[in-house]
């Protein structure tokens, strides 16, 4: 529970304040108009995170580390590496 507030909270934080948080960086003004459409894209993903987080400490509690372990791999490797892909192909850049 504490995990999807979190990740929520962060996630919002990012929406608004993208260029405060890109400065931390001493970022260029190039890497600022390239660097707030891709936090904000990236910053949705961590609504699901917050999920699988708390899926995966909930089966390692029951001794289900097999299904921990499947949900894992598939945010990794079937959701992230597919939607990587999409982005870098459709990137304007």
């Amino acid at each position: 529970m504490y995990a999807e507030i979190i990740m929520i909270l962060f996630m919002i934080a990012v929406q608004i304040f993208p260029v405060p948080m890109l400065s931390i960086f001493s970022a260029s003004s190039d890497m600022i108009r390239m660097g707030v459409p891709a936090l904000r894209t990236i910053s949705i993903s961590f609504i699901f995170a917050g999920i699988c987080i708390i899926c995966s400490s909930f089966f390692q509690a029951l001794g289900s580390s097999i299904y921990s372990m499947l949900v894992s791999f598939v945010r990794q490797i079937i959701f992230l590496v597919p939607c990587a892909y999409i982005f870098f192909e459709n990137r304007e850049c």
